[in-house]
């Protein structure tokens, strides 16, 4: 059997059975085609009357004329014919077909989902957001700007400016330790008698006028003049400084010291700006509000709007230790902190020097960082030794026996305690005299020298009233140690007067009517300790002068002995025994206590990029260390596989 598929719709061929038959035939199917073409072409000649009706034989009918409105109602026929073929009697289609049309969307979204989110994983993997280059750094400041002459430099603000916007031969780097910052390298002798420097040749000022070692000799000039540098001239005047070249020269001094470049961070001032100007002049001269800058940051303008001051300060792209990532840099100074953390709360300001987010609420603590650092500064109470009352030094003994120094640390959230001038890394603390609280012990020690408590609570001393007066600066922390001891010494049986100056208010003059005149009994302050163990300019006896800085007035033979000898020696236990002598015979003198070593709170939004946490200071500005790398500005970047 054949089971070969046949093949459908074969066609079947009539039989001709002669040749007449056959033109019949043909006859006939050509009548057939004829018609249909003639159809055809009438449907045309309803779009364009033009057309003419052609059979396929070749022969031409006459054209049947239609009216206008004929041929618009067989159009409109047709359509709406065509609409309800292809359209309408299809839509009940679409209900038929509802859960597949519903299948199919719901495929496609989860199609378009699982792409989404396998790019979005993908990006995360591969990508991710780090600060870039450029942008502007706004930062706010406690205090007053009223020169932006860095010679001059008095308050927060102004220092902040100052280290941003000038050149130093040595600053302190981000480990706390002294480098070089236009110094390329330095040499002394044996003694520490001759120093010799040389400077970098690619350091120049915003003018474009080159560095030089004419500018450091100017500036030390203006350093040793008693009308610009009332505080401090006089050990500047001492010192000797020779030029080689533009860019060598070497400092003499009249003893060794081999502390002598620790005082080497001051700011490089132009001498082609500036030396025509009388010193005594220089405070008023137009440099002091456009000053020509030669640090990482230069000056763009400076403002005044509703009594609050701004800096703007702009990239140095030239500095000679390399641009920084910021384009600009503001800084804006506040009367108080109170107005100070309104600002970064507000987002006015990115960041704020001396705000901590302690009392933030908790939805506001997640916009910010905070860094905590310590400083090597401490926060002593001054005992004055040429006070009346403060020059018997049973009365120093007294007060400090009577002080309880750690309930008073309790209120400074948490810094660390500081009982002696140098900090415990540089001496062994068991081997000088331990120092306690016994407020009954320190009554006791009045009594016998002869201080006697009278009615009115207060002691006295034949007609000498144990009368004090304690003296601060506008500052927390400071206030809230005087606070504490004005309340502790009136229990002793003290009478006591404190007073608050704001170092801001040009009629209290602080320095020259309080400290140069010693005008207090007990000073609450804070001095730097140094990077290296700083003793000669608090404790020595030859800085108990006006212009001096040892705010004690303190004099002791050996200590200066010890200090002098100290400031020689290489670290070694001969240095530490020297210290530890010094510190016993000041614990024994008392002529101060230590309160707390001070501490830097810095807060900022968590948008920006401020100091690494992990830098050390010497002072608060300091934090410019790595000012090179802060950043603002964020963007995506694909991560190294």
């Amino acid at each position: 059997m054949d089971f070969r598929r046949q093949p459908k719709n074969k066609r079947v061929t009539p039989k001709v059975t002669n040749f007449a038959d056959f033109k019949k035939r043909v006859a006939q199917a050509e009548q057939v085609d004829g018609n249909a073409r003639l159809r055809r072409a009438n449907q045309l000649s309803i779009v364009n009357p033009k057309v003419a009706s052609t059979s396929a034989s070749g022969l031409t009918k006459k054209p049947q004329t239609q009216s206008l409105s004929d041929r618009v109602d067989t159009a409109e026929k047709v359509v709406a014919d065509h609409t309800k073929t292809h359209f309408f009697e299809r839509i009940a289609n679409l209900y038929a077909v509802r859960k597949i049309v519903f299948v199919l969307l719901l495929l496609m979204g989860s199609l378009l989902l699982a792409i989404g989110l396998a790019q979005y994983f993908n990006q995360s993997r591969y990508e991710q957001e780090v600060f870039g280059q450029g942008g502007t750094y706004s930062e706010g400041i406690v205090g007053e700007i009223n020169s932006l002459n860095p010679i001059f430099a008095a308050s927060e603000p102004e220092r902040a400016f100052s280290r941003l916007a000038f050149s130093r031969l040595l600053t302190i780097d981000s480990s706390g330790k002294l480098n070089g910052d236009l110094a390329r390298n330095f040499e002394t002798d044996n003694d520490y008698r001759k120093y010799t420097f040389e400077i970098t040749q690619d350091a120049k000022w915003s003018d474009g006028k080159n560095l030089t070692v004419d500018d450091i000799i100017f500036t030390m000039g203006l350093l040793a003049d008693n009308s610009v540098n009332p505080v401090g001239h006089e050990s500047w005047s001492k010192v000797k400084i020779t030029k080689q070249d533009n860019y060598n020269f070497s400092f003499e001094l009249p003893n060794g010291s081999r502390n002598f470049v620790y005082g080497l961070d001051f700011a490089i001032l132009p001498k082609h700006k500036l030396e025509n100007v009388a010193p005594n002049a220089l405070r008023e001269d137009k440099f002091s509000e456009e000053p020509t800058t030669s640090g990482i940051f230069g000056l763009r303008t400076f403002q005044t709007v509703e009594e609050r001051k701004t800096i703007f300060l702009v990239a140095n792209k030239e500095y000679y230790s390399g641009a920084p990532k910021l384009d600009r840099f503001e800084i804006r100074s506040f009367q108080d902190e109170e107005s100070l953390t309104s600002a970064l709360k507000s987002g006015e300001i990115l960041a704020a020097s001396n705000v901590s987010i302690a009392e933030f609420s908790d939805g506001e603590k997640k916009l910010f960082g905070e860094n905590k650092t310590d400083l090597k500064r401490g926060l002593f109470a001054f005992l004055n030794q040429s006070n009346a009352v403060l020059k018997d030094p049973k009365v120093r003994q007294a007060i400090q026996k009577g002080m309880n120094v750690a309930k008073t640390r309790e209120q400074l959230d948490g810094m660390t305690a500081l009982d002696y001038p140098i900090l415990g890394q540089y001496f062994d603390s068991s081997k000088v005299p331990a120092i306690s609280y016994n407020q009954a012990e320190a009554k006791k020690i009045l009594d016998d020298s002869g201080w006697k408590l009278q009615e009115d609570g207060v002691r006295q001393k034949g007609d000498l009233r144990l009368t004090l007066d304690i003296v601060t600066i506008k500052n927390t922390d400071l206030e809230t140690v005087a606070k504490s001891f004005e309340s502790q010494l009136k229990e002793l049986g003290f009478e006591v007067n404190l007073r608050v100056v704001d170092p801001n208010d040009r009629t209290q003059n602080f320095v020259q009517a309080v400290l140069m005149q010693r005008e207090y009994g007990i000073l609450i302050s804070e001095i730097s300790l140094g990077v290296d163990p700083e003793l000669y300019a608090f404790w020595h006896s030859s800085q108990a002068t006006e212009s001096g800085f040892n705010l004690s007035n303190y004099r002791g033979g050996v200590s200066d002995d010890n200090i002098v000898s100290s400031m020689n020696l290489e670290d070694g236990e001969l240095r530490r025994a020297k210290y530890e002598s010094f510190v016993s015979r000041w614990t024994e003198s008392v002529p101060a206590i230590g309160i707390v070593q001070s501490r830097s709170s810095y807060a900022y939004k968590n948008s920006v990029k401020p100091y690494d946490s992990a830098n050390k200071f010497v002072e608060n500005v300091d934090r410019y260390a790595d000012a090179q790398y802060w950043q603002v500005n964020k963007a995506e970047v694909y991560k190294t596989p």
